[in-house]
C-alpha cells in the first residue's frame, strides 16, 4: 500500500511533475560539433582522406564510428584529427572524455581546442568550470565563445548575469543567443515568458529552444501541453527527450505512463532516471516497489532520494520505517526532514508520535 501518496502530490507539484526552470548544470551542457556539412567536395571518401593527411576526414570518420557504436575506433580517429590540428577532432574527443566520465581529460582537450579559436571547446570548458563552481573562469570562457559566435555561449553567459542579479544584461545576451539559433537563450526566455504568466510567449521559445535540439526546452513545452491536455504532443515531446539523455523527459514521461495505469513503463521510465541521479525518479520507483509489496527494495529507492536531498523520498522512507516496526529509526528521519522546515513531515511525525486512545 502506498502510504504517502498524497504527500507525494503536495511535494511535487500538483501533477507529480518537478518544476520547470532546470539550471544549466542539470543539462549536459556541452556538445560535438557537428563536421558532415564541412566536407569540401572536392574530396574522395573520408577514410581515403584520412589516409591522405586531411585532418577534417579524420574527424568525420571518428563521429561515423561513435556514430555506429565504436567508440575506440572512434577516439583513434578523432585523436589522429586533434594531434594533427584539426580543433573540432579535439573538442568531440573532449566530449567523448566527459561522457565518459574523464573530465579532466576533457578540460584539457577543450582547453587545446579553445587555443586553436573552436568556440565549441571554449564553451565546453566553460561548462566544466561552471561545474566546479569556478565561476570567474567559466565566464571568460562563456564570453570569448559568445564574442566567436557560439549562441549557446551567450545563452549561458546570460544565465550566470541573471543569477547575479543583472537581469537586463542577462536578458540582452538570452535575446542575442536565441536571434543567433541558440537554444540555451531561447529556453531561458521561455522561462522568464513563462514566470511573467505569458503562457503563449513561454510556449513559442522553448518550441524554439526545442528546434535548437535543447532537450530541456523540449520537455518544458510538453511540461504546457500537458497541462493543457494536450497530451498526445507533451508524450511525443517526453519521448523525444528521454531517448536524447534528458533524464526530465524520462521523469515527466514516467509520470504521465503511471496515472495512466502503464506501470511497466513507467516503472522502466523512473528506473533510467533514477539510475542518472534523478531522486524524484528513485522515490517515484520506490513508491511503485511498495504498492507491489516489495518493502524491502522500496526502502533501498527511497533511501537513495533521501540521501540525495529529495524530501519526498526522506518522509516516505520515514512512513515505511515506522510501519515496519521501526519506529526509532522512521521518527529520527521524519524529525531531520522537520528540521529542516518541511511542515508535512512535521505533521506526520506529531501524528505517530499522538498516543493512541
Amino acid at each position: 500500500m502506498r502510504i504517502l501518496a498524497l504527500l507525494v502530490l503536495t511535494l511535487s507539484c500538483a501533477s507529480g511533475k518537478k518544476p520547470m526552470g532546470v539550471a544549466l548544470v542539470e543539462s549536459k551542457g556541452y556538445r560535438a560539433r557537428d563536421i558532415s556539412g564541412r566536407m569540401p567536395a572536392s574530396f574522395s571518401s573520408p577514410a581515403e582522406s584520412c589516409k591522405s593527411g586531411v585532418m577534417m576526414a579524420c574527424a568525420k570518420m571518428g563521429m561515423d564510428e561513435k556514430a555506429k557504436g565504436n567508440s575506440l575506433k572512434a577516439k583513434e580517429y578523432l585523436k589522429k584529427s586533434c594531434d594533427g590540428g584539426f580543433a573540432m577532432g579535439c573538442t568531440n574527443l573532449g566530449v567523448m572524455e566527459e561522457e565518459a566520465g574523464r573530465i579532466g581529460a576533457a578540460g584539457l582537450l577543450y582547453e587545446k581546442a579553445c587555443r586553436a579559436k573552436d568556440m565549441r571547446g571554449c564553451y565546453n570548458g566553460g561548462v566544466i568550470k561552471y561545474k566546479e563552481k569556478k565561476i570567474p573562469e567559466a565566464m571568460v570562457l562563456y564570453a570569448q565563445s559568445c564574442r566567436g559566435g557560439d549562441m549557446d555561449a551567450c545563452g549561458a553567459q546570460g544565465l550566470v548575469e541573471e543569477r547575479r542579479g543583472n537581469q537586463a544584461l542577462g536578458l540582452k545576451l538570452y535575446e542575442r543567443a536565441c536571434q543567433g539559433g541558440g537554444g540555451l537563450g531561447c529556453f531561458a526566455l521561455g522561462d522568464v515568458e513563462r514566470q511573467k504568466g505569458n503562457k503563449d510567449q513561454a510556449q513559442k521559445f522553448y518550441k524554439k529552444a526545442c528546434a535548437a535540439n535543447h532537450t530541456i526546452g523540449c520537455s518544458s513545452l510538453g511540461f504546457m501541453l500537458e497541462g493543457e491536455g494536450k497530451i498526445g504532443e507533451a508524450r511525443k515531446l517526453y519521448k523525444k527527450t528521454c531517448e536524447k539523455g534528458e533524464i526530465t523527459g524520462c521523469f515527466n514521461l514516467g509520470t504521465l505512463e503511471e496515472r495512466e495505469g502503464n506501470i511497466v513503463a513507467a516503472t522502466a521510465l523512473y528506473g533510467k532516471s533514477c539510475d542518472a541521479g534523478d531522486f524524484m525518479s528513485c522515490t517515484n520507483l520506490g513508491l511503485i516497489e511498495d504498492d507491489k509489496g516489495n518493502t524491502q527494495r522500496a526502502i533501498t529507492l527511497l533511501k537513495k532520494a533521501c540521501d540525495g536531498g529529495n524530501v519526498v523520498g526522506c518522509i516516505n522512507l520515514g512512513a515505511i520505517e515506522h510501519q515496519k516496526g521501526n519506529q526509532r529509526r522512521g521518527k529520527k528521519i521524519l524529525n531531520d526532514a522537520c528540521d529542516q522546515g518541511l511542515n508535512t513531515a512535521c505533521g506526520l511525525l506529531m501524528s505517530l508520535s499522538a498516543p493512541t486512545m
